[in-house]
């Protein structure tokens, strides 16, 4: 579902913010596209598939697109089943039997079990599913105008650590669990597209909207408390740039409002009794804020065609707030 990716190099904090210091890699995905002039297919679309051998991992995709002149509608989906890994039999000559899963964790009656893997080959405990959707609509209102909206809504199986689940010590495993919760993010977006809307500047202009969460849950071989911490995040945000021209030169203004909120859970439940209780969070158990209001400036130009040259300037105010109530 990518349309295109550009690689920036160099500095691109000015317009990406401070994480973009040393460059930018910048993933856009399809967009619903509007039917042309020269063009009648209303409806368009893809269907993939795939095996993979080595662990019988399937596949399959499919998209949709729908057009008229005014009015475009996008719908994706996407499936990944990754069963256990497979590991080569060629021998490294420093590190003979590197990566071999002969023993594995299992819970019998409620008693943590060295069991022999009938292949050792077979990296036990590395299979997970997900599942990604997607639906983009746009309206072009008028020849200066376009509005869009962007859905998107991500999520797994329990997603195994399969380095946890191989630590051993004086040859007994450390960890008899250790896996993450289902992984699921939803995006909602609205981009609103205006040409010369003020100072014969062009508008960009994204409402989003993000809500992920995680968890990481844990138990230690021989114990009976299986611990869990549960993450909740939103993320509101507000991205406004300007475009236009000075002489020659490219001019974009523009800024960034961003605010997210963190809420940290954890407990514990005895596999053996099913009692429940307290466990430290991963992050203070309160509430949990940043925020953060940016504003940039960026003039380039080439000056011939082996010289160019680019100004930019940014500012900005962060906020972090956190409390801790147990």
């Amino acid at each position: 579902m990518l349309e295109k990716i550009d690689v920036l190099f160099g500095p691109s904090s000015t317009i990406y913010g401070s994480d973009a210091l040393g460059g930018a890699i910048y993933l856009q995905t399809k967009n619903a596209k509007l039917l042309s002039e020269n063009e009648n297919k209303t409806f368009s679309g893809n269907v993939i598939g795939s095996y993979s051998s080595v662990n019988t991992g399937k596949s399959g995709h499919f998209d949709l697109n729908y057009a008229n002149s005014k009015f475009a509608s996008l719908t994706s989906f996407s499936y990944n089943n990754y069963g256990d890994l497979k590991m080569g039999k060629q021998r490294n000559g420093s590190y003979d039997f590197f990566g071999e899963r002969e023993f594995y964790t299992e819970t019998i009656n409620g008693v943590d079990t060295k069991v022999t893997n009938n292949n050792k080959h077979i990296q036990k405990f590395s299979a997970y599913k997900q599942y990604d959707f997607m639906q983009k609509m746009v309206y072009q209102q008028n020849s200066s105008t376009r509005h869009s909206i962007n859905l998107q809504y991500s999520t797994t199986t329990d997603i195994p650590r399969y380095d946890r689940l191989t630590d051993s010590k004086a040859g007994k495993f450390t960890t008899a669990t250790w896996y993450y919760g289902p992984q699921k993010r939803l995006l909602g977006a609205y981009n609103l597209k205006k040409q010369k809307i003020c100072l014969n500047s062009d508008l960009n202009l994204i409402l989003s909207f993000q809500n992920i969460e995680e968890s990481r849950i844990t138990r230690d071989f021989g114990s009976p408390d299986l611990k869990s911490r549960i993450e909740k995040v939103s993320v509101f945000a507000l991205n406004a740039d300007f475009k236009t021209k000075i002489g020659k030169a490219d001019f974009i203004y523009g800024l960034d409002l961003a605010y997210d909120n963190l809420k940290s859970n954890a407990f514990k439940i005895n596999i053996l009794t099913n009692e429940v209780g307290l466990f430290t969070t991963r992050y203070p158990d309160g509430k949990n804020s940043t925020g953060a209001a940016e504003a940039f400036v960026y003039m380039n130009n080439n000056i011939n065609k082996t010289n160019s040259y680019n100004v930019s300037l940014r500012a900005g105010y962060k906020t972090l707030k956190s409390k801790s109530i147990q």
